[in-house]
């Protein structure tokens, strides 16, 4: 190899040398990176806790508004099975006045023939 030669290689190195150089400073050590990992699994615990609680909140109201379909349909129930004895008492009434009315009626029947 001449000299020539040798200073051309030497001055090449030099200059990819000077790129590496320029590149180095910008690159993550492992203690960025490690601490970059440690605040991204912060921040995503932090997120998960955040929608965690959100969902148990609107979780919470849906289920108090449940209860109160409920409670409503409950009442409602009542409602019916009271009107519904109401009624049974009625018709029984009814069906006894019938049947004496009944008696009466074929007893009349009985005497005209």
């Amino acid at each position: 190899m001449t000299p020539t030669e040798m200073e051309d290689k030497l001055n090449n190195l030099d200059r990819r040398l000077e790129a590496v150089d320029q590149i180095l400073p910008t690159l993550a050590t492992k203690s960025d990176v490690n601490r970059l990992g440690d605040e991204l699994r912060n921040e995503l615990r932090n997120e998960a806790q955040s929608v965690l609680a959100a969902a148990k909140h609107h979780t919470d109201i849906r289920i108090e508004d449940v209860r109160d379909d409920i409670r409503m349909l409950a009442e409602s129930v009542t409602g019916l099975i009271t009107t519904t004895g109401h009624v049974q008492r009625t018709l029984e009434t009814v069906v006894q006045r019938l049947d004496v009315h009944e008696s009466l009626l074929q007893g009349l029947t009985r005497r005209r023939k």
